[in-house]
């Protein structure tokens, strides 16, 4: 069926006059082509068509997306991003979001692993800044004046470097 349709919009439609426009809709076409935009990186041009919602990200720097929690970066916590994405990318827990501000591409968001999350080590209530002899992730000053402790360990830090093979999440910083 479909190629019958497109054998028919091929050889009769698009190249029969069209009694509105007096001339053929192909010809009709290649009088405007100075008017058609080519596109400059056609590999960004799919990121215009993906799914687009409003997020606002939370002070832990994370975001609920479909009953599913996203983290991103700790300097977008209490701002608000576009998020974008396809439907399907949200069933794989692997694939990343698209986070933009303004138009322009400003990071990524990955899935929240509550099981590695819940593996961490943290530093209790009280104690000084010091380095763990187990992770080798220096532990933040407890802060003074109401101010809330930025957290030691990222856990989109956690992600990627559990593929590079550095289990602290430390990386090379």
């Amino acid at each position: 069926m479909n190629l019958r349709f497109w054998q028919w919009l091929e050889e009769d439609y698009q190249r029969k006059v069209h009694s509105g426009l007096g001339m053929s809709p192909l010809d009709y076409f290649m009088t405007q082509v100075d008017r058609v935009n080519i596109f400059p990186d056609p590999q960004l041009l799919d990121e215009y068509f993906l799914l687009r919602v409003t997020r606002k990200i939370n002070h832990d720097a994370t975001f609920p997306l479909e009953k599913t929690l996203y983290e991103v970066d700790q300097q977008f916590a209490g701002t608000r991003l576009e998020v974008r994405y396809e439907p399907q990318w949200l069933t794989n827990p692997a694939r990343p979001l698209l986070l933009y501000k303004d138009g322009l591409k400003v990071g990524e968001a990955r899935r929240v692993n509550f099981f590695t999350n819940a593996q961490l080590k943290r530093r209790k209530c009280g104690r000084s800044a010091r380095q763990h002899e187990d992770t080798g992730v220096d532990t933040p000053l407890a802060m003074t004046g109401g101010e809330v402790a930025v957290p030691a360990i990222s856990f989109a830090r956690l992600l990627t470097s559990d593929q590079d093979g550095d289990p602290t999440g430390a990386g090379e910083e």
